[in-house]
């Protein structure tokens, strides 16, 4: 798994050599390999960065040559890796959404837009084709999962509300959020968020590694 992992370290080097050149792409290289989050993520037992393996091909395919569904396949193989891509998807679709209606607000123009409707949906076809490709993909593992085990909010639950405790994963998530804004003030909510942004580039994942 950890050399799955490490396949994150080939795709940034691909992607930020076609993007920013050879010299920007071995410092980024350089600089990912150097961080305690990266070595603790990457050693042990969870495949985050293998996840995150797909996520970054998914978008390099969509910015170089779009092949769309091929990018939703990528997506949705980031998220059998590992279910924390599904949020990377949702961020996806909403900026690929927001830039094709941008387009073509701009270019033709509102005008054209709401007397061409049909038209202006099928500028979106690349949008439909990346849902197509991720729910093709992911679509079978969500059904045998489902019929196995039953649905769960338990992914909400730790990335959404930082609650990785047994008796909040048994709520509803609607249950836990309402809960979880009562309990909780702005300030608290915000501070765990931004510990969270501040984590990787602490010493915290080298302490738990050497702990581990």
């Amino acid at each position: 798994l950890t050399y799955l992992n490490l396949l994150s370290l080939l795709a940034l080097l691909w992607v930020g050599r076609q993007w920013f050149g050879r010299r920007a792409s071995l410092y980024a290289a350089l600089i990912l390999s150097s961080s305690y989050f990266y070595f603790f993520n990457v050693l042990f037992s969870w495949p985050k960065f293998f996840s995150a393996y797909f996520v970054i091909c998914g978008i390099a395919v969509v910015v170089t040559s779009p092949y769309w569904l091929l990018a939703g396949v990528l997506f949705a193989a980031g998220q059998l890796a590992h279910d924390s891509a599904l949020f990377s998807f949702v961020g996806f679709m909403v900026w690929l959404a927001a830039a094709s209606l941008l387009k073509q607000l701009h270019n033709p123009g509102l005008r054209y837009c709401l007397a061409h409707p049909f038209s202006t949906l099928h500028k979106l076809t690349p949008l439909g084709a990346v849902a197509c490709g991720y729910l093709v993909t992911v679509l079978p593992w969500v059904a045998f999962r489902r019929l196995h085990s039953g649905a769960s909010s338990r992914l909400l639950h730790w990335h959404v509300l930082c609650d990785t405790s047994e008796q909040t994963a048994q709520l509803s998530f609607s249950a836990a959020l309402r809960e979880y804004l009562i309990s909780h003030s702005w300030w608290d909510i915000l501070s765990v968020r931004l510990r969270n942004l501040a984590y990787p580039f602490s010493f915290s994942p080298l302490s738990q590694a050497w702990n581990a």
